[in-house]
């Protein structure tokens, strides 16, 4: 297990440049992805499923990865969060704990509000090793004022 992940939701790209842009990252790498993902949450008490699509990206350059989320379809986790309500565009969005192969998802920690399962990447170095990934978000807002995100690669995923 490797907590290495921090994630910021932007609402659109003016917000994802301002967040590059308060780290000093504008001239840095940042690695694109466009995600099709499988969806099912309960944040609110109402099951929901169907698909999310995403501009997600990536920058290594402090030692972690860094996240810019960017949802182009879909439900999303944030929208019922108390900032996004309020009209905020960037927020933090979550910690992300990486599992490895032979780990499992806690199961007692805190009920899972988000589940996702992504079904396609445009990001070639994913594309060459197959892989897809299985995410679990876990309601600790009430305990941290933010959620843990569970990763789970799959490798040679088709």
């Amino acid at each position: 297990m490797l907590l290495n992940h921090i994630a910021y939701y932007a609402a659109d790209q003016d917000c994802a440049d301002r967040i590059v842009r308060f780290f000093g990252l504008e001239r840095e790498h940042w690695v694109t992805d466009y995600v099709t993902a499988d969806i099912w949450s309960n944040y609110d008490g109402i099951e929901r499923s169907g698909v999310l699509k995403m501009k997600l990206m990536f920058n290594y350059t402090f030692g972690s990865e860094v996240e810019i989320i960017q949802i182009t379809e879909g439900a999303r986790l944030h929208m019922h969060w108390p900032d996004i309500q309020a009209g905020k565009t960037c927020i933090f969005s979550h910690h992300g704990i990486k599992l490895e192969d032979d780990e499992d998802f806690p199961s007692e920690r805190a009920s899972v509000i988000q589940e996702v399962k992504t079904t396609h990447h445009t990001n070639p170095y994913l594309q060459e090793k197959r892989r897809l990934y299985h995410y679990k978000y876990y309601n600790t807002q009430p305990l941290f004022g933010d959620s843990i995100e569970y990763i789970k690669r799959i490798e040679n995923a088709y």
